[in-house]
C-alpha cells in the first residue's frame, strides 16, 4: 500500500508540472497546443538516449541514436533544453502566421507526423517497441530498497513540482504575465499599444515546452521505459 501511494503521488506531481506548462501556453497565452504531448515525449526520449549508454550494450535488442551515459541531473537539464529548442522551432513555424484554431490543427498534425516518423524509423528510438531499462536517477548511488527509493523519488518530484508552481505563479502575477493575458483576450488591441505579441507568445511557447519536457523526464525516470504507445493520439 505504501509503494502504491508513492506511485500515485509521483504521478500527481508529474501531472501538475505538465498541467502548469500547458496552462502557461493555453490558459495564460491563448496558444492552442493540441500537440502538447509531443513535447513531453521528447523530454522522455532525451533522458532515455543520454542515459542508456551505447546501443551495442543491448546486443541488438534496442536501437537508438546518441547513446550517452550522462549523470543525473544533467540528463534532466538536457531534456529541458531540447524541449525549449523544439518549442522555439515549432513556434517560429506556427505562431508567426497562424491564429487560434489553425494553431491547434497544425500542432496536432505535427504531433501525428512526428509519431509516424518515430514508429517507422527504429534507429531513432527503437520504433514501436520503444526503450526500456532506462536508469532510475541516483538509484545505485543512494543504496535504498526499491520502496525506499520510490519514496525518495516521490519527494524529489514533489520538490520540483513546488518550485515550478511558485515560479509560474510569480510569472502569472508579473507585468509580463498580465501582458500575456491581455494578448490572449485581445491580440489586436495589445499590438496597438506597440507590444510584440509574437515575441511574448514565443516565450510562453518555450516555457511551456520546457515544462512539458521536464514532466516527461520525470515520468520516464519513474517508469524506466518509453514507447510510442505512451504518447499516441489517444493519450
Amino acid at each position: 500500500m505504501s509503494y502504491y501511494a508513492s506511485i500515485l503521488l509521483t504521478y500527481f506531481f508529474i501531472d501538475v508540472v505538465a498541467a502548469l506548462g500547458l496552462d502557461f501556453q493555453v490558459g495564460l497565452s491563448g496558444i492552442l497546443n493540441f500537440g502538447f504531448i509531443l513535447f513531453q515525449s521528447i523530454g522522455a526520449y532525451t533522458v532515455a538516449v543520454v542515459t542508456l549508454g551505447p546501443p551495442a550494450k543491448w546486443f541488438g535488442t534496442q536501437t537508438y541514436f546518441v547513446g550517452w551515459s550522462v549523470p543525473f541531473p544533467v540528463a534532466f537539464l538536457l531534456a529541458i533544453v531540447v524541449g525549449v529548442v523544439l518549442s522555439f522551432l515549432v513556434g517560429m513555424l506556427v505562431l508567426r502566421r497562424l491564429r487560434s484554431s489553425y494553431q491547434a490543427i497544425v500542432l496536432l498534425s505535427l504531433m501525428l507526423v512526428c509519431y509516424d516518423v518515430v514508429v517507422s524509423t527504429p534507429s531513432l528510438f527503437n520504433g514501436t517497441t520503444g526503450l526500456g531499462s532506462i536508469p532510475h536517477p541516483l538509484q545505485s548511488t543512494l543504496g535504498l530498497s526499491y520502496t525506499g527509493y520510490q519514496w525518495a523519488y516521490t519527494v524529489f518530484c514533489g520538490v520540483v513540482c513546488a518550485v515550478v508552481f511558485v515560479l509560474v505563479r510569480i510569472v502569472y502575477r508579473s507585468p509580463f504575465g498580465r501582458l500575456l493575458a491581455a494578448s490572449r483576450e485581445g491580440e489586436e488591441a495589445t499590438e496597438a499599444l506597440g507590444l510584440n505579441v509574437f515575441r511574448m507568445r514565443m516565450v510562453a511557447m518555450m516555457v511551456g515546452g520546457g515544462l512539458a519536457s521536464l514532466s516527461g523526464a520525470m515520468l520516464v525516470g519513474s517508469v524506466a521505459a518509453w514507447s510510442p504507445n505512451s504518447w499516441s493520439f489517444f493519450e
